[in-house]
């Protein structure tokens, strides 16, 4: 399978034995992406295509 485009959130250890991501300030890699506002704008139409709602990404 490959991809033409994706997102990957990469979650952070938050404790001892959790993970978290925060839309403020978590990390993400976009493809393909040129610049924070194409990643951005990539990212929100991936995870909204996911969750089937509106996503706030700034």
């Amino acid at each position: 399978m490959m991809f033409e485009e994706f997102t990957i959130l990469v979650h952070e250890r938050d404790g001892d034995h959790a993970w978290s991501w925060s839309c403020e300030d978590g990390l993400m890699i976009s493809f393909p992406a040129v610049n924070r506002e194409s990643a951005l704008n990539l990212s929100k139409k991936l995870i909204e295509n996911q969750l089937g709602g509106d996503v706030v990404l700034e």
